[in-house]
């Protein structure tokens, strides 16, 4: 059987197909890129947990500087391990990105739309969003460490700074 559109006459509905995947192939591609973007902002939320709980419990132990302590080092820790789990989140999605506009591309051809797919903004109307969100979130849980480890130095070294 031969495919029924006119600029495909010739060839078989199995080249057809296996020309061009399908949309529930770009469907489960797409539901996979919002998964991933979804999961960045969930480590966000958990950094920004952590970090509260961290902080509100060392200086709630500060008169026991190795029990604060060892919270700030906790908090510091976790922060650096979800920075890390966020840079392989971004990894994955930029490897799974030319696929996904690949897919989306020769959907389009197929169906014989002239648009054609992007995961980016036109850059007229990008404004904030041409920011890059790893390089903040870096900047942020590296920013969020330090202050652990400073908070730390001053509850051995200078006790006297934190008040009562």
């Amino acid at each position: 059987m031969t495919s029924s559109r006119p600029d495909r006459v010739g060839v078989t509905a199995k080249q057809d197909e296996q020309s061009c995947p399908d949309a529930e192939f770009f469907s489960a591609l797409m539901s996979l890129a919002v998964h991933q973007d979804s999961l960045m902002w969930s480590r966000v939320q958990i950094i920004l947990a952590v970090q509260g709980g961290v902080l509100v419990g060392a200086y709630g132990t500060r008169a026991e500087a190795l029990v604060a302590s060892s919270l700030l080092v906790f908090g510091a820790a976790v922060t650096l391990v979800v920075l890390v789990m966020m840079g392989r989140d971004r990894l994955f999605r930029q490897l799974n990105q030319p696929l996904l506009l690949n897919v989306g591309n020769a959907l389009a051809k197929r169906h014989g739309t002239g648009w054609k797919f992007s995961l980016e903004l036109d850059p007229d109307q990008r404004g904030m969003r041409s920011i890059d969100s790893l390089k903040t979130n870096t900047v942020v849980c590296w920013s969020l460490i330090l202050v652990d480890l400073a908070l730390i130095l001053i509850g051995w070294f200078f006790p006297q700074l934190i008040p009562n």
